[in-house]
């Protein structure tokens, strides 16, 4: 039910996502896939307290989990709570500066670790994130996607649809569906430049469909 949960949500299509999560945590309320794909559908719904709720039991549920706290803080942010969306934000970063500790080439970690400093207003620290991840997966297209939303958050714009240029031709139709819904990104959105580079991506997807 999680991974059929995780198909419609790669779609767009959320509602039929969060349904398909629903039968999966009514069997194992406790389910870290149910709950992750659960908390993003709610979350590309907007709505934000379930979508807390789904992404903390999925971070509570494995102690080494850092993908789901990460999501928590934006939408925190996004009803308003500043504090809440803060205090997620450290406690996303304590995971992943672990799991760096551990593994210091893990990619995933760095990139949701940029983002999660540049939330936190830690600017130096990533970009230093960013550009260490950068030399050790330069062709990891999701990394690269967090450190566009981590530019954006810095508010290096350029930089941001600089980097957002070169990978979103290697994306993949529900990472396309995603850029509508990541709350990282809106300080790009009335950008003229972001607006044309997401339009032909689609358009281009489109005609290869």
């Amino acid at each position: 039910h999680a991974a059929l949960g995780a198909a419609h949500q790669g779609q767009g299509r959320y509602e039929t996502g969060l349904e398909a999560c629903e039968s999966a945590l009514r069997l194992d309320p406790g389910s870290y896939e149910g709950n992750r794909i659960a908390g993003m559908c709610s979350m590309a719904l907007h709505r934000y307290d379930d979508a807390i709720r789904y992404f903390e039991t999925a971070a509570a549920s494995v102690e080494t989990e850092f993908v789901a706290a990460s999501f928590a803080p934006q939408c925190y942010e996004a009803k308003g709570d500043s504090a809440g969306s803060r205090a997620a934000a450290k406690r996303a970063l304590d995971r992943v500066e672990r799991v760096i500790a551990a593994e210091p080439d893990h990619g995933r970690a760095l990139g949701y670790g940029a983002t999660l400093l540049a939330s936190l207003g830690e600017a130096e620290r990533a970009r230093e994130w960013i550009e260490r991840g950068t030399l050790l997966d330069p062709h990891n297209t999701i990394l690269h996607f967090n450190f566009v939303c981590a530019l954006a958050r810095l508010r290096e714009v350029d930089a941001a649809l600089d980097l957002l240029s070169g990978v979103i031709d290697k994306a993949s139709q529900g990472w396309l569906v995603w850029l509508d819904n990541d709350t990282d990104l809106d300080p790009l959105r009335d950008n003229p430049r972001f607006k044309d580079i997401v339009h032909k991506a689609k358009a281009r997807f489109a005609a290869g469909a």
